[in-house]
Parts: C-alpha cells; structure tokens; sequence
C-alpha cells in the first residue's frame, strides 16, 4: 500500500497525485468495505467488513510504530486477523499458504516465510530486528487483495454458512489446486486460470 512504508516518498508527492493514488482501482474495493459513502450501503457483509477495519487498524498502528519491532508484530497480527481462521496457533504454513494465493508472485514464498520468521523470532526469543517494511507491505497486499476476492465472492455469502467461512474456504481452494497445478496440461491452466481470474490475485507458478 503506497506511503505506508516510505513516508518521505509520500511527502514529495502533490496533493491531487495523491488522490490519484488513492483513487486507483485495487483500493476501491477496500474502500466499499470500510468506508462506504454515507448513502450508500456497504455491499460486504458485515462480518467481513469488521474483519478489515480491525485488519486495517493494526496495520495504521504498524505504520505510526518508531520500533522495527512493534511495525513487524503489528503487521502480521493484522494479516493473522484476515487468514488465521480455523488454523491452530502453531499451523503458520496453512495461513502462509494463503497469503502465496492472496499476494500472487508480487511477494514469494519464501520471503512470506522470512516475515513470520522475524515475528516468530521475536515473541519466542526476543531477537531484535532492524526490517520492517516486508512485514508491512505484506500485510498491506494482503489487506487490499482480501477485501477485492471478498467483493467478487459477496453474491454467495448472501445465503448458508458465514461470510468468513466460505470466503476461507475459497482461498484453500485454491490453495489446494496450486498444489496440483504442475500436472494440468496448459489447456487445463488457461481454462482455470480465466474461470477464477481475480486480477492481482494468482496462483503461484
């Protein structure tokens, strides 16, 4: 998310290259989740929005944070908000899973790993850090790409289970396909890949 790591980049920027910025496609959908015009109802279901704005705020604190630390812990609290449900508190490679599906090949997996590493490292044996930026833009994609799946996802969570739940379950989904998807022929690739198309959102290759 533009500014949230480089705040002197930021600064340089005018004031209508900003609303430029914030205007831009991959952030309305977030937009329409937390911050809906006044007449106009958010067309997310509750539950998820709440999701994001919590999301939303621990990654806000991040960003305000002097300490590498405190940004890194903030961070992956808030991507933890959006992807830790139904996962046991030590199961850190299903949620890296999700992330891999949400953030496409912008952030590899290794380095998802690499910002969990660092957190894992400082709530287990208090090793100081002096990175944060990973951790914060990997909360903020995630963030962004949540609230764009959760949108073209909306129309089915009208009905059944909750919203939380079958969005989740639509991410293992394609978790689970990622894995199998050395042995499609390309055909079979095009074929998914068009069928669930979700713009930034892509299975890692």
């Amino acid at each position: 998310m533009f500014g949230v790591t480089n705040r002197s980049a930021f600064k340089k920027l005018s004031r209508n290259e900003i609303l430029d910025r914030l205007l831009s496609p991959e952030y309305v959908d977030l937009y329409s989740a937390i911050a809906p015009l006044r007449d106009r109802k958010s067309i997310f279901p509750k539950e998820l929005t709440e999701l994001l704005k919590s999301s939303c705020l621990h990654l806000v604190r991040a960003a305000s944070e002097r300490s590498h630390a405190a940004r890194v812990l903030l961070s992956i609290s808030a991507i933890e908000i959006l992807l830790s449900h139904g996962v046991s508190d030590s199961d850190f490679v299903k949620v890296q899973k999700r992330i891999s599906i949400l953030v496409g090949s912008t952030i590899s997996i290794a380095d998802i790993q690499k910002a969990f590493g660092i957190r894992n490292r400082l709530v287990h044996s208090g090793q100081e850090c002096d990175e944060s930026t990973l951790a914060v833009t990997l909360a903020a994609l995630c963030i962004v790409n949540f609230a764009r799946l959760a949108r073209i996802r909306t129309e089915p969570f009208k009905y059944g289970p909750s919203a939380r739940d079958r969005l989740i379950q639509y991410i293992d989904f394609l978790v689970a396909s990622a894995r199998i998807r050395e042995f499609w022929t390309n055909e079979e690739k095009i074929v998914f890949s068009n069928h669930f198309e979700h713009s930034a959102i892509s299975l890692q290759e």
